[in-house]
């Protein structure tokens, strides 16, 4: 029964958004702007805000860290032996694929299943998820990509691109300024505590409006093969 009471809200959520897309009452320009506003304001804030009140005991809990990014590489790595063996169609495609079965949706679907199921204390594994996700997941896919778009072999710029796109990616700021604050040892005032929680709030019944309405007019039948199979790794 808990179950339920945890996954139907949240997969409601999402139906709501794909009824309100179809059936046109919001469009493109409304899922593109909810989109940005958690993208750079409302998930940078839940991610500050978990991360800050954390201990850094907790945060730094290197069992996780190396089974989670371990499974990452794994499944890459199969994915990329697939990719080589039957389409032979370069490294970005490559990149792309090994994205799909790797990239795990830890933020818009992770962190309000652990929040319903558990409170908001619970967000931490997802949060942390999402950004080793980002760091070594994403990483490798533009890696992949970069280099093939750039046949004269500059790698040293194409990590340093990386580099420069996931610091100034908002997920990612969100989440180092909370692990600063929390190895300074202090403590965050009531006011901005509550800002962060109210703004960052936002963001899971936004996010899953938003994913509704990407699914909205798109074909579930689309390259159903290659999904099948990537689908199954993942």
């Amino acid at each position: 029964m808990m179950l339920i009471d945890v996954l139907l809200p949240v997969f409601a959520i999402i139906l709501v958004g794909y009824l309100l897309a179809r059936l046109k009452i919001l469009g493109t320009e409304a899922a593109s702007g909810m989109n940005s506003f958690v993208y750079f304001v409302s998930f940078p804030a839940l991610l500050f805000v978990v991360v800050a009140k954390t201990p850094p005991a907790q945060i730094f809990y290197w069992p996780f860290f190396g089974t989670w990014v371990g499974g990452l590489a794994i499944v890459y790595t199969l994915t990329a032996i697939a990719s080589l063996s039957f389409y032979r169609d370069g490294l970005a495609n490559l990149g792309m694929r090994g994205l799909n079965t790797t990239c795990a949706s830890t933020a818009f679907i992770g962190i309000p299943l652990c929040t319903a199921a558990f409170g908001m204390d619970a967000a931490l594994p997802a949060v942390l998820a999402t950004a080793l996700l980002a760091i070594f997941g994403l990483s490798a896919s533009i890696l992949l990509i970069e280099t093939e778009r750039n046949t004269r072999g500059r790698t040293i710029a194409i990590v340093a691109g990386i580099a420069k796109a996931l610091a100034k990616n908002p997920l990612m700021i969100g989440s180092a300024a909370g692990i600063v604050f929390s190895l300074s040892g202090l403590q965050l005032p009531g006011a901005a505590v509550r800002l962060c929680e109210i703004v960052g709030g936002a963001a899971i019944p936004c996010s899953l409006v938003t994913l509704g309405m990407f699914f909205a007019g798109r074909s579930v039948a689309e390259g159903i093969g290659e999904v099948s199979w990537l689908t199954l790794l993942k």
